[in-house]
């Protein structure tokens, strides 16, 4: 089972004490079920999708299947896929800062700290550019040089 986020929206401005959000999760690609939380503190509220009675079935299923997978997968007790959810949603914001840093900016990671170096006005981000970080900054992991994806997974291993 693989799940994946979409359609995700976060306030951060309506954040308290958790993040408060809505989503889509997919299962294997496919639309199951939107999550959403309110951002007061309290679990994440999980609803399914459905237009008629057996899509709607179908998807509380999927919604047992995930819970039972999520426990499995993180190893928790407690709430298991709102944790999963979490880390979906931490890759989520990390692929979409590097996705939109990395197209005008030098984007480093840096004794476990995600930097960023802006460019003179008018330079973009090409390869001589990224040869001459990596010769300035010999300590630092250059993320424009990594494939989005295992740059994703190094940020959030930080």
């Amino acid at each position: 089972m693989n799940l994946s986020l979409t359609s995700v929206s976060v306030s951060k401005q309506l954040s308290e004490e958790t993040l408060c959000f809505t989503a889509t999760v997919c299962v294997d690609g496919k639309p199951a079920f939107t999550v959403k939380n309110h951002g007061t503190g309290g679990s994440n509220l999980y609803m399914p999708i459905g237009a008629n009675a057996d899509e709607f079935a179908q998807s509380r299923q999927l919604m047992t299947q995930a819970e039972k997978w999520a426990a499995e997968s993180t190893g928790e007790d407690f709430e298991p896929l709102d944790m999963l959810i979490a880390q979906l949603l931490d890759q989520y914001e990390v692929t979409r800062i590097l996705k939109a840093g990395m197209k005008k900016k030098i984007m480093m990671l840096e004794q476990g700290q995600l930097m960023e170096l802006k460019l003179a006005k008018g330079r973009e981000v090409n390869p001589a550019i990224i040869a001459e970080a990596k010769n300035r900054y010999k300590e630092a992991v250059i993320l424009n040089d990594l494939p989005l994806d295992e740059a994703v997974q190094m940020v959030l291993s930080a």
